[in-house]
């Protein structure tokens, strides 16, 4: 049974730096949502997991290793300026972790620009989402395309 907010998708805002949004069964893949702010953090862990995902929210680097190290993660969803570190800094200490090393990763970035998007590209990412241009659909079909590729 899934782990739910009593007051609404955005009334856990956690002051941790791990949270397990949102557990439903086990058959359900695990996705690590990684960004700063709570508020997002809560809306797409909602989001996904009325999709049908099971939810780990982190805010930091600290968090993920707290994560990765309880659950199997089987893709993160990565705001690439998460506490003030460049993206491509992030997910090279991302793929330099055995545990997530493999973990198809999709990014959420405010930019666009092509130097930015094949500095990010260099590691290995499954999917870039442009957050002017989110849309649930988009997030959902990199995720299933991710998880699906998966080594």
């Amino acid at each position: 049974m899934a782990q739910k907010p009593s007051k609404g998708p955005l009334s856990g805002l956690e002051s941790s730096i791990y949270s397990a949004a949102y557990l439903g069964d086990s058959d359900q893949p695990a996705v690590l949502i990684i960004d700063e702010f709570a508020y997002t953090r809560e809306l797409l862990a909602y989001t996904l997991s009325q999709a049908g995902y099971q939810t780990h929210t982190a805010s930091c680097a600290r968090g993920v290793l707290e994560c990765v190290a309880q659950y199997a993660i089987d893709a993160i969803v990565l705001d690439v300026q998460v506490s003030g570190r460049l993206g491509a800094e992030f997910l090279q200490n991302l793929r330099s972790q055995d545990t997530t090393r493999e973990t198809p990763v999709v990014v959420l970035a405010r930019s666009n620009k092509k130097s930015h998007v094949l500095r990010v590209m260099q590691h290995g990412i499954s999917g870039y989402l442009i957050k002017s241009q989110f849309s649930v659909e988009k997030l959902l079909d990199s995720l299933s395309n991710a998880i699906a590729s998966r080594p």
